[in-house]
């Protein structure tokens, strides 16, 4: 052992050894101090429990996790004396939001970066929430709104209702459950659209979840040009099974408005689609076939705060889809009948950097709930085994944000400019 490693390794063990430990906090009871939100649930999504000790750091992540129930608009705690020195009364104090709600929104590069792959996506605009609690861990809730609805660079307006039912504490194992019923009236011009889902967020370390998901979409009488095919008839129907899970971490102290921690997830889905025209084209009748879909994505997401309550942060992600569409002949060549595989791939990848800071900072609640925020994002999209034109296509992409974020007891507001320039295949930006 040489003598300059011998020298380290006592300077960094001394100096290591009489570093001072982080303080812990052996916990006797927890109080919840709001009488509107069942002290049963907050214990649950908090994950601690008596009779343990706890260093500052996991207190405040346990505080985090209250903050992401969906009905919790702010909350703190505080530790009081207990029974005897060295233990401690932790008392949580939580603002829940009030059980009707409305969210009004403006488009987000968040949105923008969805891979448009599927029938059903719609960016909301401005909807009514309303909420009930069934029992202790139980929440019933409902939505109506208007947004946008998009199927490749063809967009229309979307009603939407939601109803849905949650579980925070399923078999006493800390794990979320959710089930959502939506209906679509006048989806895509003419469609109509019924879907239901359900995912769970099981947990596996403190910050550490597994969400599995399953979906049912069925769609019924479009009426659009489909992609760079000549079918203009009806779409009889689109019914479309998914499965999916993910594995996430997340460490940040606000899902609205972070001001730290850490976002990163490995997404995986798959999904079938099955299509029934009506009629395509005079000597085909009616038509059908289906589309296999396979989806494996990354994605992360970093918030580093500043002086003044402000954050910054850089994400990015990478994506790939493949597809598998089973046509008949006829919609893809003039020539005869029958049954035609094609296989295709779409990758894309992102990168992006963001900014808020209080728009008030007069106010020690307006600094957390009234926020200036600024994004820009680049996307670039690949396409192999088949041609497609704007967002199903080959694109570079630059995208920019500005605005304002609201979010008091009674819903959620963000409006801004959104700026986007697209470069497609013929190379030039628009």
């Amino acid at each position: 052992m040489s003598l300059g490693f011998c020298l380290t390794w006592l300077l960094l063990g001394g100096y290591g050894s009489s570093l001072p430990q982080a303080p812990v906090f052996y916990i006797e009871e927890i109080r919840v101090l709001n009488e509107d939100v069942d002290p049963k649930l907050i214990r649950s999504a908090a994950q601690l429990e008596v009779e343990k000790s706890y260093s500052e750091g996991e207190l405040r992540r346990a505080l985090g996790r209250i903050r992401n129930l969906p009905i919790v608009h702010d909350c703190d705690f505080a530790l009081k004396k207990g029974s005897e020195r060295g233990k401690f009364i932790l008392e949580v104090s939580v603002q829940p939001f009030k059980p009707i709600t409305v969210g009004i929104f403006t488009p987000s590069i968040a949105d923008a970066l969805r891979l448009r792959s599927s029938f059903d996506l719609v960016d909301p605009g401005v909807q009514m929430g309303f909420r009930w609690l069934q029992g202790a861990e139980l929440l019933g809730y409902g939505s109506v709104g208007i947004g946008r609805s998009y199927f490749d660079d063809e967009e229309d307006a979307a009603r939407f209702v939601n109803v849905g039912l949650s579980h925070y504490n399923l078999f006493d194992k800390h794990i979320f459950a959710n089930l959502n019923v939506s209906y679509m009236p006048g989806l895509l011009f003419d469609g109509e659209q019924l879907a239901a889902l359900g995912q769970a967020s099981i947990p596996l370390r403190s910050n550490l979840w597994l969400q599995p998901v399953a979906s049912w979409t069925r769609s019924e009488d479009y009426l659009f040009s489909f992609a760079s095919t000549d079918i203009g008839d009806n779409v009889d129907f689109i019914e479309e099974w998914g499965l999916g899970a993910s594995l996430e971490f997340n460490s940040v102290d606000d899902p609205w408005l972070p001001r730290k921690g850490t976002r990163a997830g490995l997404h995986w889905s798959m999904t079938q689609a099955d299509f029934s025209f009506e009629s395509v084209r005079d000597y085909l009748g009616e038509s059908r076939w289906k589309e296999r879909g396979l989806q494996l994505s990354v994605d992360f997401a970093a918030y580093k705060p500043l002086i003044m309550e402000s954050t910054v942060w850089i994400g990015g992600g990478i994506g790939t889809y493949a597809y598998r569409n089973d046509l008949p002949y006829g919609i893809s060549t003039d020539t005869h009948l029958g049954s035609n595989s094609e296989t295709d791939f779409r990758s894309n990848a992102h990168f992006l950097a963001g900014f808020s800071t209080p728009a008030w900072p007069f106010h020690q609640v307006s600094r957390r709930t009234f926020r200036l925020k600024g994004e820009v994002a680049y996307e670039v999209q690949r396409l192999s085994g088949a041609e497609f034109d704007g967002r199903l296509g080959d694109f570079n992409r630059v995208m920019a944000t500005i605005g304002l974020s609201y979010r008091p007891v009674w819903g959620v507001i963000e409006l801004g400019l959104f700026y986007e320039s697209i470069q497609g295949d013929d190379n030039t930006w628009h």
